[in-house]
């Protein structure tokens, strides 16, 4: 079971979550979602978010989901070989901006 709710947020607030989760390659939910376990983790006893693992459990799923819908999507519109391609591709630039945090960039 799930709740849905509504937040209100200064455009700034709002344009920083789209820029974070653009830069993430997620989506705003998923943030607010991740940042919510984790301040929960921080500030309470909430049984939901005992420790900060279960913030990283979601995002590790969020970011397994959403890679998957992607390359199941690339494969069915350019192909396997195409996709795969492409796909280490990412993984270089991925490399290339852990690299870049790594020195302080």
């Amino acid at each position: 079971m799930s709740a849905s709710f509504s937040v209100r947020l200064t455009d700034d607030l709002a344009t920083a979550l789209e820029q974070c989760a653009a830069q993430l390659g997620s989506t705003p939910t998923d943030i607010l979602r991740a940042a919510l376990l984790h301040y929960l983790a921080q500030s309470t006893n909430h049984p939901s978010a005992q420790d900060e693992s279960v913030v990283l459990r979601q995002i590790c799923f969020e970011a397994a989901k959403t890679r998957s819908v992607i390359m199941r999507y690339l494969d069915q519109k350019i192909g396997t070989t195409a996709a795969d391609k492409l796909l280490d591709e990412a993984e270089l630039d991925a490399q290339a901006y852990v690299e870049q945090q790594r020195k302080g960039g």
